[in-house]
């Protein structure tokens, strides 16, 4: 099924560098979009490369777990007939098998394309051209927390990168999902906080410097859950961390504004349509959103533990892993 097939930019950005949903952090080299096809990839590798923005590296992370092929410049992912706006998983694949893993199952149309690629033939075609250009695979669950692996892999790519300490602008670090949404947000959020612990973090972070909220539910859509509140007792500066967060999750939120999703809020919004939804809803839906809600709550712990590590090992440079730390000390 074409990924385009269910008209996902919502921030119309399709017109300008002809992938959906392509956005930036304000005031940092941290960029997010859709699943970008051959020509919308050479075009936003353009635009960052460009004047505009002027980046001396443009490092691609791929957050799709499923298989993607590049079909004649349009994205494609193999799904089931009784559910083609999910993609099918493939259990048990590493990163390199599931780039070129083919499944083959029978189908109403036949299609000719003069030209098929796999995202990483995409990827090495576009940086024959641009040898500024880095490609990495971090496949990624949708709606849960990145595993602490994940979060190690990312700090490693952030880490490799020399021009993030000589170059003002640095490195522009670049995710894309299908949606551009759930997977990119969370990738977008930990870059963001890694980003702001080695360069520090701008003003905006500190007690004084932050808007009251004057919203109904305000300490829920401020993610002051109980679990959450636990965790900044029991944590160093609990509540310095926690402002960093929700720092850099209101900048992400800031890039998509139209899509309405903001990973602190979507917590309580999603239970809330749990516990006050529409009676008819089945309820194997209603408990779908109760799950989720504690994923995306989980998801907001990790944060903040996240940056605790980020903040506490700055000194040793990060030497032990957020893994290790995880063990070791939380």
């Amino acid at each position: 099924v074409a990924d385009e097939e269910f008209g996902m930019d919502v921030l119309s950005t399709q017109r300008e560098v002809e992938v959906s949903n392509f956005r930036k952090v304000p005031g940092l080299p941290v960029y997010g979009m859709c699943q970008p096809n051959r020509k919308g990839l050479e075009k936003v590798i353009g635009l960052l490369t460009g004047p505009k923005y002027a980046h001396p590296r443009v490092v691609v992370v791929n957050l799709r777990e499923d298989l993607v092929i590049d079909c004649d410049g349009e994205t494609f992912s193999p799904r089931e007939l009784k559910n083609i706006s999910e993609h099918m998983p493939y259990k048990g694949l590493n990163s390199a098998e599931i780039e070129v893993y083919v499944d083959v199952n029978s189908t109403h149309e036949t299609r000719e394309f003069s030209s098929v690629l796999t995202m990483r033939e995409m990827f090495d075609e576009q940086m024959r051209r641009t040898p500024l250009l880095s490609y990495y695979r971090l496949p990624a669950p949708k709606d849960k927390a990145m595993e602490e692996r994940d979060f190690d892999h990312l700090m490693n790519i952030v880490s490799s990168l020399e021009e993030i300490y000589t170059d003002e602008d640095g490195p522009a670090l670049v995710f894309s999902c299908e949606s551009g949404k759930e997977r990119t947000t969370t990738a977008m959020v930990a870059a963001c906080l890694i980003y702001c612990n080695k360069k520090g973090f701008p003003a905006g972070t500190k007690p004084d410097e932050q808007d009251p909220a004057c919203v109904p539910n305000a300490k829920y859509t401020l993610g002051e859950f109980s679990v959450i509140r636990h965790l900044m007792r029991v944590l160093p500066n609990g509540p310095q961390r926690k402002r960093e967060v929700d720092y850099c999750l209101d900048k992400v939120s800031e890039t998509m504004t139209p899509m309405h999703y903001h990973a602190r809020e979507v917590i309580f919004s999603t239970f809330h349509k749990y516990k006050y939804g529409c009676s008819d809803v089945p309820r194997d839906e209603k408990l779908d959103l109760r799950k989720r809600s504690l994923y995306y709550l989980e998801r907001y712990f990790y944060f903040i533990l996240f940056n605790t590590y980020l903040n506490m090992e700055r000194r040793s440079k990060w030497d032990r892993s957020f893994s290790q730390w995880m063990t070791e000390v939380a």
